[in-house]
């Protein structure tokens, strides 16, 4: 039985954008970057539960987190950020930016190697806003990060929701 080296990333299902038509593959030499997303040091709930509490006093009596503070309190773990780090330099991919407030480090390298340390079904497609590279089905993490990264973004370069006036 072949042991897998990979998990599935909750919430990362995509589809190609409606009347789409597949373009062929995405170009894995093409030099791109992608932002991990990581765990906070503390759930979500207790930073909940900080502005509740901080709203509920009177202006006058308010005090409010610093920077450094959210970040301790709120932000990435920084043994989480290493982790992060060390796989992508396994990979051939550079840190570009590595924020503990942000949770994020964004991750620089050829779109095949990015392909190797997150998994997922890329290719190119038309569309009538023009072409994009976009994904189907989910991203794969290594499973020694189940539960620590919660994001990977930049895979997919589908248009953004544009407002109409």
């Amino acid at each position: 039985m072949a042991i897998t080296r990979f998990a599935t990333l909750p919430g990362s299902q995509r589809k190609p954008l409606a009347n789409s038509r597949p373009a062929g593959p995405a170009d894995p030499s093409e030099i791109t970057n992608i932002t991990v997303r990581l765990r906070p040091v503390n759930d979500i709930a207790a930073l909940t539960a900080t502005v509740e509490k901080l709203y509920a006093r009177p202006l006058a009596k308010r005090t409010y987190l610093t920077r450094d503070e959210l970040t301790h309190r709120h932000g990435a773990r920084r043994e989480d950020l290493d982790a992060v780090e060390h796989l992508a330099q396994r990979h051939n991919l550079t840190v570009s930016h590595r924020s503990a407030a942000q949770r994020s480090l964004t991750l620089t390298g050829k779109l095949g190697d990015i392909l190797s340390a997150f998994p997922a079904r890329l290719r190119m497609f038309d569309h009538s806003t023009g072409r994009y590279r976009g994904r189907t089905g989910s991203i794969s993490i290594p499973r020694e990060f189940r539960g620590i990264i919660t994001g990977v973004f930049g895979l997919d370069t589908r248009p953004n929701v544009k407002a109409s006036y």
